[in-house]
Parts: structure tokens; sequence; C-alpha cells
């Protein structure tokens, strides 16, 4: 595939370490171009590269920026009140689709 940057080179995928204020987090795929050596980082690379900041978080190895949040820790620090607000205007959105879908089929003719 031809490079985005500099459409001259041809993307060659490759292996690259990563490490971020002296952290290693691991190896990583990403694809280059050696004509003016730009990388790109597909989607599965991506979501490794940030799963891995997050164990680092985790861990303690880095310090986590001032609002960061796990992601599976969905209802971590909210009240029990304002979890049940979010289910129950979940759920309500949720019943409001379905009658929206019922009202919208085809009129059937009433039997006399």
């Amino acid at each position: 595939m031809k490079c985005w940057i500099c459409s001259k080179g041809t993307l060659v995928s490759k292996r690259k370490p990563l490490s971020y204020e002296g952290v290693r987090l691991g190896t990583f795929a990403v694809e280059a171009c050696p004509e003016c050596g730009h990388e790109f980082v597909g989607m599965t690379s991506a979501r490794l590269i940030d799963q891995a900041f997050d164990r680092a978080f985790e861990e303690g190895r880095l310090t986590p920026p001032r609002r960061w949040k796990a992601r599976h820790a969905t209802a971590k620090g909210r009240s029990p009140g304002a979890v049940a607000r979010a289910r129950k205007s979940v759920l309500n959105a949720r019943s409001a689709r379905a009658n929206a879908r019922r009202s919208l089929g085809p009129a059937k003719p009433r039997r006399p």
C-alpha cells in the first residue's frame, strides 16, 4: 500500500518497541514508510497499546493523568443513585424505541 503522507513509498509491516517516560509498554505492529519514515498504527495495535497504558497505570509503573478512570470500572466512584438513574434512563430509552417500532408498523384493517 502507498504511503498516505508522501505517496512515494510503499508501507512495510514491522514490529516496534514502545516505551513512555522510561517505562517499556511492549512491542507492537506498525506500518512504516521507508521513504519519509512515517509510521502508522492499526486498530488492533492501538487497542493493545491502550490496554498496555491501562495496565501500567493500574500497576503503578506510570502516573495516570488527572481525570483518568479505568474503562472497566464504569460504576466505580459513582453514587448508587447515579448508577440507578443511568440504568433507568437506558431502560426507558429502550422501551420508547420498542414502542415507536410497534406504532410505525403497517396499519391493519379493522374487522367489523
